[in-house]
């Protein structure tokens, strides 16, 4: 991850990036952003994925291509954009490993859509599955690898708060709420991996927390970003308004025209306020008779549950305890994302 490396004189050294992970405030969701964003295969401190293999990749920034390009083709043909599901994260994603093949992929991952959403039967659609991963790739067994590594990769990915599950879970869209940013990135930065001239040079790269340069932290990008949260913002505030809440009032920029640290830092202030609303609103709506008894059949059917099930836990806790009229203020320790659902258990 870049956190520490071993110098010339075989010395563990901690890196920019370390030291911000060793801070009492740090932002566990930024942390993972920042590593993934340069994550690559081939690097120089790995012995596999070799670019003579056909590796030439960036993981994490080959799936915001990978699931933007489904969502424009989808959009293009009079499909619901609706990201992609964990079947065809597994089938499609994981067996990614170069750049050049994201279009192709794409193409092939609606074909795979299209024949399946034929197929009516639960059955019959399992069988499908198996046989095309089966022809494509390996047999069952490494299917059954592809699905527990598509739910520990997602897991991951969703703390960066740039990934969002919808559909009870089961699809994985880029962030709506982020979609400047993921914009700035996907025209920026085709997926292809970097060169080094060594290993030091590599895990000096990745240990630095200001590279790389965020691509939208310039100031008409940022007072977009802005605009548009501030927008949401108003929005929220009068659905609870309406309900009869008692809300602060919107944080106010110190000036419009602020340099680039201002700007991020009233960007961080306005997430935080949406939390707030967020939370707010989760409070209110847990004061239902009817919520209690779901919050309480939850925790007893915790585990039938195969995918998960930590996070389910403590995010059912936290409602149920919000459910208690008395009280005050409940704040989870589970990182949450815009969206204000948790993505990793509480450290």
């Amino acid at each position: 991850m870049g956190l520490t490396y071993i110098d010339k004189d075989n010395r563990i050294q901690i890196t920019s990036f370390g030291n911000y992970f060793l801070q009492e405030n740090y932002d566990l969701g930024e942390v993972f952003f920042r590593s993934f964003l340069k994550w690559q295969y081939p690097n120089p401190d790995s012995n596999q994925y070799k670019s003579f293999e056909g590796y030439d990749i960036k993981p994490f920034i080959a799936t915001l291509h990978l699931i933007s390009k489904v969502n424009k083709i989808c959009e293009n043909n009079g499909m619901k954009a609706k990201g992609v599901s964990r079947t065809e994260f597994a089938l499609f994603f994981v067996s990614l490993s170069n750049y050049l093949k994201i279009d192709e992929t794409a193409n092939k991952l609606i074909e795979f859509r299209k024949e399946l959403e034929l197929i009516k039967n639960r059955e019959e659609q399992n069988t499908f599955i198996e046989k095309y991963f089966q022809d494509n790739y390996y047999d069952y067994e490494s299917w059954k690898n592809a699905k527990e590594y598509t739910d520990n990769i997602i897991r991951y990915f969703r703390l960066t708060r740039y990934i969002y599950v919808r559909g009870n879970g089961w699809y994985i869209d880029i962030e709506p709420r982020r979609s400047i940013e993921i914009e700035a990135i996907i025209k920026s930065d085709n997926a292809s991996s970097l060169n080094f001239k060594s290993k030091l040079e590599y895990v000096q790269y990745i240990g630095h927390i200001g590279l790389p340069i965020l691509p939208w932290e310039k100031t008409n990008t940022l007072l977009e970003v802005i605009k548009n949260l501030i927008v949401e913002l108003h929005n929220q505030h009068k659905k609870l308004t309406k309900l009869g809440l008692s809300l602060p009032d919107l944080p106010k920029q110190a000036s419009q025209y602020s340099d680039i640290d201002t700007l991020k830092t009233f960007i961080s202030t306005l997430r935080d306020y949406r939390k707030e609303l967020y939370d707010k609103e989760t409070h209110y709506y847990s004061q239902s008779i009817d919520n209690i008894q779901t919050y309480i059949n939850s925790l007893k059917n915790i585990f039938q549950i195969s995918s998960g099930r930590p996070i389910i836990f403590e995010k059912n806790i936290a409602l149920g305890l919000n459910a208690l009229n008395d009280a005050l203020n409940i704040k989870p320790n589970y990182p949450v994302g815009d969206d204000n659902e948790p993505t990793f258990t509480a450290p």
